[in-house]
């Protein structure tokens, strides 16, 4: 693809002359310096145009998503939670992780269906000098857990990945 590259307050800006067709999602979470300037969800056209934007109501916006059932969702930290909007970006809805886990920020897809994948986080502390007895006898790791809900938002399937991947 043809693409030039320009420096602009401190961000590399390329320009494709040659983009797939559709809008741009996304959202400019900065986890360096929190309330940042450049906080917030967007859309933009292929050709940069903005079709969206919130600077964010909410610090810390995080994937910013278009669903498969055409709803628009965002990771919220003030909750924590998925918040769900319709076509005129109003809030509808909100999904948390169930059975006492943190809902991570990385990944949420709601399906025509109405059923809902997210992920959520599993901290535990663990005695890791059973691997070596220089480390520690009270680490946390955080483990990963996913989990399906149907459209009655009913917990259908659960993976935690404590229960698949050894620490060793």
């Amino acid at each position: 693809a043809d693409i030039r590259s320009v420096l602009k307050d401190g961000f590399e800006i390329k320009v494709n002359k040659a983009p797939s067709p559709g809008d741009i999602f996304f959202d400019s979470w900065n986890g360096v310096t929190w309330n940042s300037n450049y906080d917030g969800y967007h859309i933009i056209t292929a050709e940069g145009d903005s079709v969206y934007s919130n600077p964010g109501t909410h610090n810390r916006v995080f994937d910013f998503d278009l669903n498969p059932n055409g709803l628009l969702s965002y990771w919220n930290v003030d909750v924590p939670c998925y918040d769900v909007l319709d076509s005129n970006y109003q809030l509808v809805d909100q999904y948390t992780a169930s059975n006492g886990y943190y809902t991570d920020p990385h990944e949420f897809t709601l399906y025509k269906d109405g059923h809902v994948f997210l992920i959520a986080e599993d901290p535990q502390i663990v005695d890791m000098t059973v691997y070596n007895p220089g480390y520690s006898d009270s680490c946390l790791v955080t483990g990963t857990v996913i989990q399906e809900f149907d459209d009655k938002r009913n917990l259908v399937f659960e993976w935690r990945s404590f229960d698949h991947v050894a620490f060793e």
